[in-house]
């Protein structure tokens, strides 16, 4: 029975006995008086509950409405200190926003959540296991209020009350907001991961109409000097020849890395598995860049295993080549190349090493990912890692396999991935689309 309920009894029954015992008039009195006072304390703070929600909903997800919020529950609950701690992307981890206010409070909780961070650093926590983390085993008179979202856990809400436990009323509040909060930060990650993809896909038309201009400004360039006379020279027209042919050939791996990129976003790869030696295949592009490898009197080496594998040729041929192609861009002229592949523990391993420019550490998180580049300002150079690589980690993951690479700044990188060296079984093999690619 709640207090409303409650109280209309009382009154019926004082009613009903108001000519019997007169002091009856007076109780009623004292209950209403009561009664009313708590309702009206109810719906102040309901009124401060939906500023903050407007608070929320009406503003950027930012340090000053964290405060703005903090400071109107401390103000309503009447407790002593309130803090909201959220997961911040570029610190890549948890941390507390606050309001200078009972130090004591605060010195604790930093501590705990510091505590938790360390923790994230070692284990991989499930959703369930954060909210543990995070939320139990708290200090007397703390009490915290989880940021959930889709079953994301966002943060916290921490509040702390010197002389008693916060009450069951405030703690509702408290749950109605952490619910709008939660909401608040889905919807401002959506919108910065949307603005990102808008910016990288206006970054990546800019990079790869200047990968096109150079080819075509060679083939233009070249064909009219064949037209304007250099024909007549074999030998000359030969090598004009063969640099329209490079540019070309250049251009045709372009588009066929754009097309990949667009059916490879639709879902996962379409695998024809066959047996194959991975060691004809590497050759075969090797000879595919030999005029590139002359020119820049790249020196090679390679430790190849003869043993076969099972998987799509077609795929792995374009694995290979991007990831030679790349090494071939950024090595330095009389650089070294290093391929080595080699068999262990039922997978196919190759790598990949060479002495180029390296990668920026700012820059290594986004070689994997479509519409976005490996360097400052990719428009301003003539080739860039493009779209290959993402390609790449599209069909290797495809294959339930791994790739990455290991590089430092003007010391060169190593790419490698790893292949199960027979298919496995269909109901271990992630989902795959009925596109043919």
């Amino acid at each position: 029975m709640n207090d409303a309920e409650e109280f209309l009894k009382k009154f019926k029954n004082v009613f009903e006995n108001i000519f019997v015992e007169k002091s009856a008039n007076f109780d009623l009195q004292k209950d209403l008086e009561l009664y009313v006072n708590k309702f009206i304390q109810n719906q102040e703070r309901w009124c401060i509950v939906n500023k903050i929600t407007r608070e929320i909903t009406s503003s950027i997800v930012s340090a000053s409405m964290y405060k703005i919020v903090i400071e109107e529950l401390k103000h309503m609950l009447n407790i002593t200190f309130c803090g909201i701690c959220v997961y911040d992307e570029n610190l890549e981890k948890f941390v507390l926003n606050y309001t200078e206010q009972c130090f004591e409070a605060l010195g604790y909780l930093q501590k705990h959540i510091d505590t938790c961070n360390q923790k994230l650093e070692k284990i991989d926590y499930g959703f369930e296991d954060k909210l543990k983390l995070f939320n139990d085993n708290l200090k007397e008179y703390f009490y915290s209020i989880p940021l959930v979202n889709k079953k994301q856990f966002l943060g916290a809400i921490y509040v702390y009350n010197k002389d008693c436990p916060v009450d069951k009323e405030s703690r509702d509040i408290l749950t109605l907001v952490a619910d709008n909060i939660a909401f608040a930060i889905m919807n401002a990650n959506l919108y910065s991961i949307l603005e990102q993809k808008d910016k990288d896909k206006l970054e990546f038309i800019a990079s790869m109409s200047h990968e096109f201009k150079n080819p075509l400004n060679t083939i233009i360039g070249f064909t009219n000097l064949l037209r304007d006379g250099a024909i007549a020279d074999k030998e000359i027209a030969l090598k004009y020849l063969n640099n329209i042919s490079i540019s070309t050939h250049h251009m045709s791996n372009l588009i066929a890395d754009i097309i990949e990129m667009a059916r490879a976003q639709s879902g996962q790869l379409e695998l024809v598995y066959e047996e194959f030696s991975p060691k004809g295949v590497i050759f075969e592009v090797l000879a595919m860049h030999e005029s590139e490898i002359m020119s820049k009197n790249i020196r090679l080496k390679t430790s190849l295993n003869e043993l076969p594998i099972c998987a799509d040729m077609k795929r792995f041929r374009q694995v290979i080549y991007n990831l030679i192609s790349n090494a071939i861009k950024f090595v330095k002229n009389n650089g070294l190349i290093e391929i080595t592949t080699f068999c262990r523990d039922g997978w196919f391993n190759f790598e990949i090493k060479d002495d180029g420019e390296g990668i920026k550490e700012e820059n290594k998180g986004k070689l994997f990912k479509f519409f976005s580049q490996g360097s400052d300002s990719f428009a301003k150079r003539r080739e860039g890692y493009g779209v290959g690589l993402a390609v790449c980690k599209k069909v290797i993951d495809s294959h339930n396999g791994e790739i990455n690479f290991d590089s430092k700044e003007n010391e060169g990188s190593t790419f490698w991935f790893r292949l199960p060296m027979k298919k496995i079984p269909d109901k271990n093999l992630k989902s795959i689309s009925t596109m043919s690619l």
